[in-house]
């Protein structure tokens, strides 16, 4: 139950600390994921998130941080993401950030060139936004 408790509310950042624009929200996640501070970026997930990645779903936040949130810290926190073309739209209590990327860099001996489009989608609680859902597509460079 505190390993529940602490994931449903993370201390590092407070909610009044995160952007309230949809697509600034999004750029701060990455930002925060980049950095290395796991406790930090638990603050932008609802505990209703969903991530599609490669032809796989994770359907938690639980799911998400014991399968993949310290790979993906890792790989983001290795590489250099640019962003290319970012759009959003929101309606009441969601949104949706569409963008896409380049990530370069070197990721466990691995040289990493390539290019991505994301889908998040946001939901608005009481204490600001929430990731919902991210669904991340990429594709080699060159090939």
């Amino acid at each position: 139950a505190a390993v529940l408790s602490f994931i449903l509310f993370p201390t590092a950042i407070l909610a009044t600390d995160l952007p309230s624009n949809p697509g600034e929200f999004v750029e701060a996640f990455h930002k925060t994921v980049a950095s290395g501070d796991r406790d930090s970026a638990l603050a932008f997930l609802d505990t209703e998130l969903s991530v599609f990645e490669s032809g796989s779903a994770e359907l938690s936040l639980k799911e998400y941080v014991s399968h993949h949130l310290d790979a993906d810290i890792e790989f983001n926190s290795s590489t250099k993401r640019k962003v290319i073309d970012q759009r959003v739209w929101s309606s009441g209590d969601a949104a949706w950030v569409l963008t896409e990327t380049e990530i370069k860099g070197k990721f466990r001996n691995r040289k990493i060139d390539i290019s991505g489009v994301e889908t998040v989608n946001l939901v608005r609680r009481q204490d600001g936004w929430r990731i919902i859902h991210i669904h991340w597509s990429h594709r080699v460079n060159g090939q």
